[in-house]
């Protein structure tokens, strides 16, 4: 059996106690980093929310190797992310007691992000909040498991699911308190992934100097690019801090200290720092947000070496004697690698691969542009007698055209599951003159012939067999090196294998998706109704709501959708027409999208609720027709508050109306997606309490009305979305719900 490390990569491990350490130094080192002007004091109301874009902050779950269980993080995208654009990633990390959500709930750091990049001080990156408490998989010291789960599970989930650059240069760990520890002990002693280090108020569980700076510090000498260091001044703690910087003062390391004059242990340092650290760290060359350079396709129909991926989480890379030198290895349950751009052409019907394995092997899923993508085949490869003792494994594979993201996701119940050397697709052989062209040189011929009987003795092997298998039997054999010899002399015309025709791929279930359009006069619609709004996809169908006459509409029956969606006498579009328009070009072409309106203009939140409200069995019965019919309600879009502007229980009320719906419905934890308010309305101050909705209800987003504008003829209210606003809306719902389901 195969022996690898507890961690994949150098990681140290973190000192378990938390002693108390007596204050090394008294003195305020000098900061050796020139960076406009910082560490400075931050302006007022650098950590309030202002009328500038905002980021979207929600929830991440992925696989996590270090605890064998999923875990959960928060992400935040900057305002306008894009799937054209790449971005840097920053990993901030909490204080002892706390989780994923401490820093969202009380440092404000999407805040403090979106004001930045308003106000020019830094570029767009995506923040990343793990939970640092990663016990586990039978390792009590979490702190040294949190290693292991941010190198090897969090930071490649990442890296495949969102549009970020893959190299260190463009990404950091940083951190407050016991995250400040773990900030010196995971970046200093994992350069190659961490060259930005930020450690505010870093706590006793930070290492030894001798630790975090082996050989002194010969590595971060070479390797590390910005290392910054905060601590308020009337912090016990802030021995950690000094220690680490009298060490970097004697091996003559960079660095710059921030030193808060009568700071504590709180949140006022730990903003303050990070509002310092965001600024100064895309200073020094961690940011390079721009326009994302498509690679080059690639060639399903040539090898494919399987460490020439763009992504992976957990393989590693090896020293391979044959071949280009290397393969990858050390695969596992749930691994995966992402090859970028894969051109299948016309069509490809087989995968090849070269694979090793000594345990009971594996499987490769073979899929289309996510995890969970289309799947076109699936690839077992068997026991082979060693890990290097490479064989061929081959699988039909279907319902692929054009140029893909290519997912390999490997599947097994075996500690370790296989090697991989290489892999390729090929069109298939199916025409009379291709099969038994096995040098595929136009021509069938004796050369031909001699290739197959070197198959059979074992002295060279056909690279693509399908060319050889002339009776289709599956395997190369003398049958077929009979039936060559006779095409030769004229026996036969043809080969066996040239009738038997590849099983026709299987019908694709067609799946009709459902969403719950809730909330008051916004959702409901006020702008009037254009022509472009009105143009209908027969794909997608609204649930009467009222019986309308002029568009044939029946209340409780399902309609191709067109405004309005809502009350017939408000000949208006709402940001549910475009939703819908938006979602169905996201599904296969045999789905349908169910849109169940159940706004009501002017009404509180109150009126919606189980207990007391007198609406809520009428959404529960609507959504019931629904599932009834044959829908499957994946997600909630919800804009309402204008009623309830400035109430505190308001978001409490929201949370408690969710997780009705989803139990009395049977929904799970399907998306749910508030939007904000007008900011040019008199309720814009109600956007407050819509951005806490994300920290009480599971799988919750808002997207924001930053740029939106009032319609014109709402002289009165002046809270109603112009036409073009309520478009823009609606696609704003569509794209934050087609990243919620991974579509």
């Amino acid at each position: 059996m195969k022996l690898r490390s507890l961690v994949k990569g150098t990681i140290k491990k973190v000192m378990p106690a938390l002693l108390g350490f007596a204050l090394l130094t008294t003195t305020t080192p000098v900061s050796q980093v020139e960076a406009a002007g910082l560490p400075a004091t931050p302006p007022s109301g650098y950590d309030q929310v202002k009328n500038v874009p905002h980021g979207q902050v929600s929830y991440i779950n992925y696989q996590s190797k270090a605890t064998n269980s999923t875990r959960r993080a928060r992400i935040y995208l900057p305002p306008g992310y894009s799937t054209n654009n790449k971005y840097s990633v920053m990993y901030l990390l909490h204080g002892i007691g706390g989780n994923e959500d401490e820093w969202y709930q009380n440092g404000a750091p999407n805040v403090i992000l979106d004001n930045l990049i308003a106000e020019g001080k830094i570029q767009p990156f995506i923040c990343v909040l793990p939970n640092g408490n990663a016990t586990g998989n039978g390792v009590s010291d979490g702190w040294s498991n949190f290693t292991r789960d941010l190198i090897d599970s969090l930071v490649p989930y990442v890296e495949a699911n969102y549009s970020v650059y893959t190299d260190a240069e463009h990404r950091t760990v940083c951190g407050l308190s016991m995250g400040g520890g773990q900030s010196f002990n995971i970046g200093l002693t994992n350069l190659d992934t961490f060259p930005y280090v930020g450690a505010f108020s870093a706590a006793p569980n930070t290492m030894q100097t001798n630790q975090l700076f082996p050989n002194n510090g010969a590595a971060a000498k070479q390797k590390l690019k910005f290392l910054f260091i905060s601590c308020g001044t009337n912090d016990n703690l802030i021995g950690n801090g000094d220690r680490v910087a009298s060490f970097c003062d004697s091996q003559g390391i960079p660095y710059t200290y921030y030193r808060i004059q009568g700071g504590g242990h709180d949140w006022d340092v730990w903003k303050k720092s990070l509002w310092n650290y965001a600024q100064m760290v895309c200073e020094k060359g961690f940011t390079n947000y721009g326009p994302v350079t498509p690679p080059e396709p690639i060639s399903a129909f040539e090898k494919i070496e399987a460490e020439k991926y763009s992504s992976q989480s957990g393989v590693e890379i090896e020293a391979n004697p044959e071949g280009d030198g290397q393969n990858i290895g050390y695969i596992q349950n749930g691994d995966y690698t992402v090859y970028k751009n894969v051109d299948f052409g016309s069509g490809a019907t087989k995968f090849i691969a070269r694979a090793g394995s000594d345990s009971n092997g594996g499987n490769i899923e073979i899929r289309l542009d996510s995890l969970t993508g289309t799947l076109i085949g699936t690839c077992v490869v068997p026991n082979t007698g060693g890990w290097k003792t490479w064989t061929e494994v081959s699988c039909d594979v279907s319902g692929v055209t054009g140029e893909h993201d290519l997912y390999l996701k490997f599947t097994g119940t075996s500690d370790y599951l296989l090697n991989l050397d290489w892999f390729k697709f090929t069109k298939g052989s199916t025409v009379a003159g291709k099969l038994g062209d096995i040098n595929s040189d136009n021509s069938i011929d004796a050369i031909d012939l001699m290739l197959i009987k070197k198959q059979l003795l074992g002295i060279e092997d056909i690279e693509d067999k399908a060319l050889a298998d002339l009776d289709a039997s599956g395997a190369i054999d003398a049958i077929d090196f009979a039936l060559m010899k006779q095409y030769l002399l004229g026996m036969i015309t043809a080969f066996p294998g040239e009738s038997v025709q590849p099983p026709p791929p299987p019908p694709q279930e067609k799946k009709f998706h459902c969403f719950l359009l809730l909330g008051q006069s916004n959702m409901a619609g006020y702008a009037k109704a254009e022509a472009s709004d009105k143009v209908e996809d027969p794909r997608v169908l609204v649930l009467g709501y009222d019986n309308n006459p002029a568009l044939g509409r029946v209340t409780d029956q399902w309609d191709v959708a067109c405004p309005p969606l809502h009350p017939a006498w408000l000949d208006a579009v709402g940001p549910g027409d475009w939703f819908g328009k938006t979602m169905i070009q996201k599904v296969p072409e045999g789905d349908t999208i169910g849109l169940i309106p159940c706004a009501i203009s002017g009404e509180k939140i109150e009126t919606f609720m189980k207990n007391g409200g007198s609406k809520y069995n009428w959404i529960v019965n609507r959504a019931k027709i629904a599932q009834q019919s044959g829908g499957i309600i994946e997600g909630i879009i919800f804009h309402q508050g204008e009623s309830n502007s400035g109430d505190s229980s308001w978001p409490g009320k929201v949370k408690t109306l969710v997780e009705d719906l989803r139990k009395d419905l049977n929904l799970g934890n399907v998306p749910f997606i508030a939007g904000e308010l007008l900011y040019s309305g008199p309720c814009a101050g109600h956007n407050t309490l819509v951005n806490q909705l994300p920290n009480l209800i599971t799988n919750c987003s808002v997207v924001s009305a930053n740029g939106l504008v009032v319609d014109p003829s709402d002289t009165q209210y002046r809270l109603h979305f112009s036409h073009d606003s309520t478009v823009t809306l609606g696609k704003r719902y569509a794209e934050k719900m087609i990243q919620m389901l991974g579509w």
